[in-house]
């Protein structure tokens, strides 16, 4: 196989391997959702989980649309209290400009990756980098801590940041068909 071969093999590799875990994410983010109403109620899931989430996710959009010069046209964020209703962000940018192009496919993914990223940093800032020899460290630390009224406190707020996050993750419709009309592959 040439080396140009090799590349585009290992960037399709990367793109479906990533794809796949947005898709997985997505579909998990959902049956999360679809508990938590069980659970709590429909209205309780909108005004606690399902309406920050919609917000974080709609602002994810907006914050790389920025990034990469897009021009807003819109920011619609009347669905958050209704049950089944989303919002959008509409932009305007260069087709023949490269960077915008490839900001718009992140644009469309930006509701999976900056909660990772997020997600990433908390978990360095607080930790540590994980080493190949001590990858399971994190979860040994957290485990062994002892819990006392404040620990309980956060703990309970970190799992509702945890819904409110994961419920975030799920990509719309109209995200995975703009992230598969402006792949950079």
């Amino acid at each position: 196989m040439a080396p140009i071969e090799q590349v585009f093999y290992a960037a399709g590799l990367l793109v479906t391997l990533i794809a796949f875990s947005a898709w997985m994410l997505s579909w998990m983010s959902t049956q999360l959702v679809r508990l938590s109403r069980s659970v709590f109620g429909v209205r309780l899931t909108m005004i606690l989980i399902e309406s920050p989430a919609l917000f974080l996710h709609e602002m994810s959009h907006l914050v790389v649309a920025v990034i990469f010069g897009h021009r807003i046209v819109e920011v619609n964020l009347k669905g958050m209290f209704k049950a089944g209703a989303g919002g959008h962000v509409m932009t305007q940018y260069n087709t023949r400009s490269f960077y915008q192009r490839f900001g718009l496919f992140l644009m469309a993914i930006a509701p999976f990756a900056l909660p990772m990223i997020l997600l990433l940093v908390v978990l360095v800032r607080t930790y540590g980098y994980p080493t190949p020899t001590g990858a399971g460290d994190w979860v040994r630390e957290i485990a062994a801590t002892p819990l006392t009224a404040w620990s309980g406190t956060s703990l309970a707020i970190a799992l509702y940041l945890h819904l409110v996050v994961s419920a975030t993750l799920r990509l719309s419709g109209q995200d995975w068909l703009t992230a598969a009309q402006s792949a950079p592959i």
